[in-house]
């Protein structure tokens, strides 16, 4: 088999410094995508945005968190931003893994993002720790709190689960550019 073949199977587009990634974004999430960074970092050097595909039903708070990281590392050790790019869905932890990126957010016309409550199964400590992390993703966009009960001033948690599309999401803020 051809190595950019086999390479494109693994959810890698070197020509194009991509990688794809379909599923949720729970705690082994870094451990999928990492390699991938990593290896276009080494054999594109000389660019210095990486673009991640995304379509995903959520997953859960480690995952983002740890991306979050992640993404801050590659742009102060290797000068990298990561470019968000939703195709299909972007439900709950990948809408905040799309809030985490350090490049630019698109969407394609057609997805689907959605918004709900944060659920924890970590005990009530770890939770709160989990709130004030998500706060903080959320603070940059406060359309939550006026447009939706996603986030209101006492917390962050909610009970409502909250649908819109990509022009609604580029109002918001949320993405920068709808692609077609």
């Amino acid at each position: 088999m051809d190595k950019e073949f086999k390479l494109l199977i693994e959810g890698i587009d070197i020509s194009e410094n991509n990688i794809y990634f379909s599923g949720p974004i729970e705690s082994d999430f870094l451990s999928l995508i990492r390699p991938r960074f990593l290896y276009l970092i080494k054999v594109n050097s000389i660019k210095k945005e990486i673009n991640l595909y995304l379509d995903s039903t959520g997953g859960d708070l480690m995952g983002i968190l740890s991306a979050k990281s992640f993404f801050k590392t590659l742009e102060q050790k290797y000068q990298t931003k990561v470019n968000i790019i939703v195709e299909g869905r972007c439900y709950s932890a990948a809408l905040l893994l799309l809030l985490v990126a350090t490049g630019r957010r698109k969407a394609t016309s057609g997805t689907l993002f959605m918004f709900h409550e944060v659920i924890s199964k970590l005990g009530d400590e770890p939770r709160e720790i989990m709130e004030k992390e998500i706060e903080k993703i959320l603070n940059n966009f406060r359309v939550f709190e006026k447009k939706v009960s996603i986030f209101n001033k006492n917390k962050v948690f909610a009970s409502d689960n909250f649908f819109f599309d990509a022009k609604d999401a580029k109002q918001f803020k949320i993405i920068d550019e709808i692609l077609d």
